[in-house]
């Protein structure tokens, strides 16, 4: 029995619309803890920017809220949502190399630069306190649970694995800018950020199709980020970023000219739809 046209865009409809209700759930329930500080910041709000810095922390959140939000009315549950976490079905090597690749990317392009004679500056960028530690750890989990654990694989039942990464990679770009800009972060920057997390989304994929569907790939992955983040030194040092998005586009291009069909094929993904 053949399938109308017309029922299979219902059928792709559906996932689509729930990631697009993602999406806005997590922009908004960021975005509203996180613009006081950024107002703070411009003088729009009295006091002190300090003061706004823990709904900041919380506003980090928006991905796993929305995440559990929808997953609650949806075949699975919360329960499915959460065991993905479980899933550490691949070789170890996938973590290892997860783990390591940002450095390799980021250090690698600055130990380059420096032998050309462009660079003088630190080559590893570890947190240096607490809260960084604190962010390294917490961080990769309440951002992979949405990204990669819940938008990703409904995305693919749909769109190509290419596609689905370009679509989360805008998304995610747009959910920092808060961040971002109270990081002192200037605005010329927001552009080249764009390539960065575009680039960074489709490794990410790769890393969770390649190993099974494991988030645990992608937030050892996003883990491996954190503990070398370019981003740390900005808006003081900007080459270390510009080190890490063109590392970051050169791997994704890579990755997708290696295997061309696989991107272009779309993926089911069990209970996303």
């Amino acid at each position: 029995m053949h399938r109308s046209p017309k029922r299979d865009e219902a059928a792709s409809a559906k996932p689509v619309a729930r990631v697009a209700l993602f999406f806005a759930i997590t922009l908004a329930f960021t975005w509203s803890l996180q613009l006081p500080a950024v107002l703070a910041l411009r003088g729009v709000l009295p006091g002190r920017v300090e003061r706004f810095m823990p709904l900041l922390g919380l506003g980090g959140f928006g991905p796993m809220v929305a995440a559990m939000v929808l997953a609650r009315g949806e075949p699975g549950g919360l329960r499915g949502l959460f065991s993905q976490l479980r899933r550490w079905n691949a070789n170890p090597a996938w973590y290892v190399a997860a783990l390591l690749l940002p450095a390799v990317l980021i250090s690698g392009g600055l130990a380059l630069l420096g032998l050309l004679g462009r660079y003088d500056g630190p080559m590893f960028f570890p947190p240096n306190d607490a809260q960084r530690v604190v962010a390294l750890l917490l961080f990769p989990f309440i951002e992979e649970i949405g990204w990669r654990g819940y938008a990703l694989p409904r995305l693919q039942c749909v769109w190509s694995p290419l596609t689905a990464s370009l679509v989360i990679g805008a998304v995610w770009a747009i959910w920092h800018v808060c961040m971002l800009l109270v990081q002192g972060v200037p605005v010329s920057l927001f552009l080249p950020m764009i390539p960065y997390f575009l680039g960074g989304s489709v490794v990410f994929t790769w890393f969770f199709n390649r190993a099974g569907a494991s988030l645990p790939a992608a937030l050892l992955l996003h883990v491996g980020a954190h503990l070398d983040n370019a981003h740390r030194v900005l808006p003081g040092e900007t080459r270390p970023f510009y080190v890490a998005t063109v590392g970051f586009v050169l791997a994704a291009i890579g990755l997708v000219a290696l295997d061309r069909k696989a991107w272009a094929s779309r993926r089911v993904a069990e209970g996303a739809a």
